[in-house]
């Protein structure tokens, strides 16, 4: 019979050796990857997993404490964001890790980390496009504007030269991506 979020809470409260083992089985590969690949190696993740399992015991133990997500959403996030956090004290800059997921995950831990980090190196590779390529790919992609649209809000001359601009900046994106490292690690997960 499979666990409900509440038993991995009991668990932890009770300090039952055999539901921490399955914590730990079920989220720590994944925390070493988060970690891995950005900037951190296997000791951060196993002090972001300790930290994480300190944290959850003080929340659950807030009177208004209401487990809203999955158990191992949950912890997922609490340890993401403490390696963010991490992160922010080492570089004294602001640090942006992905999650657009806001911790919706399926059974699959793995799989939605996976998918963060496919994520992270999109937006990071994005952020690094001209100010235009971004502008031009915001509207087509998120604003979902027309080619005629985006040339008259752009100031280009037509919908072609938005047509060939767009693929110009796509294929920027595409090479900046496939040019990082971490594509090929994320592509053969």
């Amino acid at each position: 019979m499979a666990k409900q979020d509440n038993d991995y809470i009991k668990g932890l409260l009770t300090n039952d050796r055999k539901v921490i083992q399955e914590i730990y089985d079920k989220t720590y590969p994944g925390i070493v990857s988060l970690v891995k690949k950005n900037s951190g190696v296997e000791d951060d993740a196993w002090d972001m997993f300790q930290e994480g399992l300190i944290l959850i015991l003080k929340k659950v133990r807030e009177p208004n404490f209401n487990l809203s997500s999955s158990f191992f959403s949950f912890f997922y996030g609490i340890c993401y964001n403490l390696w963010r956090n991490e992160l922010q004290k080492k570089r004294r800059t602001e640090v942006t890790l992905v999650d657009d997921n806001k911790y919706i995950v399926d059974d699959n831990i793995e799989d939605t980390m996976h998918k963060a980090s496919q994520l992270s190196l999109y937006k990071e590779k994005f952020l690094g496009l001209g100010a235009r390529c971004q502008e031009l790919l915001k509207l087509h992609l998120e604003k979902r504007l027309k080619l005629k649209e985006i040339a008259k809000t752009m100031g280009y001359a037509n919908e072609n030269v938005v047509k060939q601009q767009k693929h110009k900046c796509q294929q920027q994106l595409i090479l900046k991506i496939k040019a990082d490292m971490r594509y090929k690690e994320l592509r053969n997960d």
